[in-house]
């Protein structure tokens, strides 16, 4: 399939924030029925392979939660995957990759939440397929308690995860509730940047090989100078920094970028190579997201 800028700001906007569309429409100026018509598109395409459930934890359980990631190299990625998520039970999302040359990053990443983060990335580390990790923490959260749900809540949130794509129209008639009732919940526990209190999150598994004409890539780079002016320079031409410049394996920088088509990639490499402090030595491409959430069921029928 074939993307342009405005698919790539809905898929960013899906991924982070979930299937409601929120303030998106106005910041496209665009209607939710012509959003929607990229949205079936790439649906159709296979760009957007289905959406799942899951579950934001700190507020639904209460207590001390840290949200974060594990970037590892393996050779039997999915053998390694599996053997992950019998060790983490609230792994959230799996992102895959391909690395050139194929020793070099992170082939694969987690993101999960934790009550005990070092003790977990120790787990890990012991699973034998893996040939390097490095670990770190997104963020902290603390909420005094669990919150509590009544029991048409807790209906609902089951079956947002039973009917991940259904309108309010659709839940409304399997809870036997109306949609302004349906609306008016929904608008409190589903989790979106504007309501960090919220406890359920809708996301897509998204098949980034499946676009033909972009591509999100991560430049590893050696670097000497001073690292603090070249990363000026590089936000400026549309490179973000990864993990704010912490060095990989201790001694490779990360820089992102969107690649639209192999031109794009050779001109971004080419622009990198004209500086003397930068040796280029791997890119990794985005494959595919995964969304883990069978733990999440566990959470709603407790």
């Amino acid at each position: 399939m074939l993307i342009d800028k405005i698919d790539l700001t809905i898929l960013r906007h899906l991924e982070r924030s979930g299937r409601w569309l929120s303030s998106l429409p106005a910041q496209l100026k665009m209607t939710d029925e012509d959003i929607s018509i990229r949205i079936k598109k790439m649906e159709v395409e296979g760009v957007i392979a289905g959406y799942k459930a899951t579950i934001f934890i700190p507020p639904f359980l209460g207590g001390d939660w840290v949200w974060g990631c594990a970037l590892a190299t393996a050779a039997d990625r999915e053998k390694t995957v599996s053997r992950v998520l019998q060790k983490i039970p609230f792994v959230s999302e799996i992102w895959l990759n391909s690395n050139l040359p194929s020793h070099l990053g992170h082939n694969f990443s987690i993101i999960f939440y934790s009550k005990d983060f070092d003790t977990e990335i120790k787990f890990i580390k012991e699973i034998p397929e893996i040939s390097y990790l490095e670990a770190y923490r997104i963020s902290n959260f603390a909420f005094p308690m669990a919150r509590i749900f009544s029991s048409e809540e807790k209906l609902l949130l089951r079956t947002v995860f039973d009917y991940p794509t259904a309108d309010a129209a659709k839940l409304g008639e399997i809870c036997q509730k109306n949609v302004p009732w349906i609306q008016t919940k929904l608008d409190k526990l589903v989790w979106t940047p504007q309501n960090k209190d919220g406890v359920i999150m809708v996301l897509p598994e998204i098949q980034f090989k499946r676009i033909q004409n972009y591509s999100h890539c991560h430049f590893i780079l050696e670097i000497s100078g001073n690292k603090d002016l070249l990363f000026d320079e590089f936000k400026t031409l549309g490179f973000d920094i990864v993990l704010d410049g912490r060095p990989f394996q201790g001694r490779y920088i990360q820089l992102e970028a969107d690649m639209w088509g192999f031109n794009d990639i050779i001109a971004k490499k080419t622009f990198l190579e004209t500086y003397n402090e930068v040796k280029i030595q791997g890119i990794i491409f985005a494959e595919e997201m995964r969304v883990n959430a069978d733990w999440s069921l566990k959470l709603l029928n407790s």
